[in-house]
């Protein structure tokens, strides 16, 4: 199987500390059985403008929207298509609206809207803010037309030994999800260094 993005970026400032600039990308799909053509498949990968400066991130268009500290078991990968099978990390993109707000080096503000494949809309925020106890954050999304609700804690800490924790809730008319994702990394001093880390998964469900 072979797979190809060519992608077009362009930029511009706009003054000292603002910037516009935009993305597009096509991402073309090749599958052979010996000689034969058994997959030919072209999509849009991104296409998207920004306008970013010191304080604020605004982006508009097909665009990737990942978050949450876990590596391979992944709670909060409501958005994203990533495989941990993937080395290149690749994720199909999303039709949305993103706003990102940077009031001070130790809190980050997101806010999202969205098209989803019934092309309707959705929409949701995040808060991110570091202490000298680790980054903690809290996620909300809202889904009316499919009448699901998520929420989301996530937790991480870099010390001695690397931990974190994805915590997340899904409501729905027809059922409630709840998983958490807890893992730990360390970094063994030989030579440059060995990672070992571990990654666990919890899911409770239950019918309404």
């Amino acid at each position: 199987k072979l797979g190809y993005i060519p992608t077009f970026s362009a930029y511009y400032p706009l003054s000292q500390n603002m910037m516009i600039d935009l993305e597009w990308a096509y991402r073309l799909d090749r599958a052979y059985t010996g000689n034969t053509l058994t997959q030919n498949t072209g999509k849009h990968n991104r296409y998207w403008i920004r306008i970013a400066s010191e304080k604020l991130d605004v982006r508009l268009g097909l665009q990737k929207i990942v978050f949450g500290p876990s590596q391979v078991l992944r709670s909060l990968s409501w958005f994203d298509t990533i495989n941990p099978k993937d080395p290149t990390g690749h994720t199909d993109g999303v039709e949305a609206f993103r706003l990102r707000y940077f009031p001070s080096n130790s809190l980050v503000l997101w806010t999202w809207i969205m098209k989803n494949t019934s092309n309707t809309l959705s929409y949701g925020g995040r808060g991110e803010f570091s202490t000298n106890l680790g980054e903690w954050a809290l996620t909300y999304h809202i889904d009316s037309p499919n009448s699901q609700k998520q929420a989301a804690i996530d937790y991480r800490y870099d010390g001695f030994i690397g931990f974190w924790n994805e915590s997340t809730m899904t409501q729905s008319d027809s059922m409630d999800i709840k998983m958490v994702t807890l893992g730990a990394d360390y970094t063994l001093p030989i030579s440059n260094g060995i990672l070992l880390m571990a990654e666990s998964m919890f899911i409770f469900s239950r019918e309404n």
